[in-house]
């Protein structure tokens, strides 16, 4: 018993559902037909000159159509065709600014398609604002004309002069310096040197350059004393010392007193075009404590060069 009325009741529910379905569904298409019907009589009312009728009934389809479930482009279309011939008869009536309001929602719903058939809206001044009619769209007003943004060519021009001008005046200031002048560092080891048991000073001289131009050596002078070495292209092996380059060679003095200064000079022409440099170097010569100097060797300050080799 209890079964046959739960099954009783499951029917009967199901019958309502269905009822208020199909109900439902022929309530909208009617509704749909009738909001079409109300539409054909509003733009007849327009088109017949009635501006005041027109624009009641529009007002009311465009309420109507706010409330319908079924937002579908269809429905869009008929919505903003409505806001657009309401838009017609406020305009028709002397009513810009609520044309203009009308206008712009229709424009939302519609783009660029702006016509309604059987409707003639090109004697409209309002709906024709701004710039008039383009083929294939009629313009409404707009809250905002975006204007396009322009390329900014000067901005652009002016930057390049000034980059041009930079690199003018860099050139100019590049050419207005003077070249520059080679340096050679002139060094010796060990410094101080000791004698060895024989009496000689040997050590090392070293000649570096520091300002990054190359020199050609011309001369190489020792004082006080004679310089036994030949030219520098005979002591180092080479007479060209390269930019930031070294040379090195070998000199063995003897004849001196203890504490002696012996000054080495070096000439040479650079490859800037500066002529006759000079460049020179001390070392001290001391006597080791086992070594006697000779009666006659402080008359004689000679030198002699060894077999000078340079790298560069």
């Amino acid at each position: 018993m209890i079964l046959f009325r739960k099954t009783a009741c499951f029917k009967i529910i199901s019958m309502v559902l269905v009822f208020l379905f199909v109900f439902q569904a022929d309530l909208l298409l009617s509704r749909g037909e009738n909001l079409q019907e109300r539409f054909d009589t509003a733009k007849k009312n327009y088109t017949d000159g009635n501006y005041e009728r027109a624009a009641y009934q529009f007002q009311k389809l465009t309420e109507a159509y706010q409330t319908v479930q079924d937002q579908s482009e269809e429905t869009k279309t008929a919505y903003g065709q409505a806001l657009l011939l309401l838009g017609a008869c406020h305009e028709k009536m002397g009513q810009p600014e609520a044309a203009e309001e009308n206008y712009r929602t229709a424009r939302k719903l519609l783009g660029t398609d702006l016509v309604v058939p059987g409707v003639y809206l090109e004697d409209l001044s309002i709906f024709q604002k701004p710039g008039g009619k383009k083929t294939g769209e009629n313009r409404v007003i707009q809250k905002e004309v975006k204007k396009k943004k322009k390329f900014p060519w000067l901005l652009v021009a002016g930057g390049a002069v000034v980059v041009v001008v930079a690199l003018l005046l860099l050139k100019k200031s590049k050419k207005s310096e003077p070249p520059k002048t080679a340096n050679i560092d002139i060094t010796f080891s060990p410094n101080p040197v000791y004698s060895d048991s024989s009496g000689y000073w040997s050590y090392q001289i070293i000649l570096k350059e520091t300002n990054g131009v190359g020199v050609t050596l011309t001369e190489m002078d020792y004082s006080p004393g004679t310089w036994n070495g030949g030219t520098p292209e005979e002591f180092f092996g080479t007479d060209f010392l390269s930019a930031n380059g070294t040379l090195t060679g070998y000199i063995q003095s003897w004849g001196y007193s203890d504490g002696s200064v012996i000054t080495v000079s070096i000439s040479g022409d650079d490859a800037n075009g500066h002529k006759n440099l000079t460049w020179s170097g001390t070392v001290t010569l001391r006597k080791s404590s086992n070594q006697s100097l000779s009666p006659t060797a402080s008359s004689s300050l000679q030198e002699r060069g060894g077999t000078g080799t340079g790298k560069e």
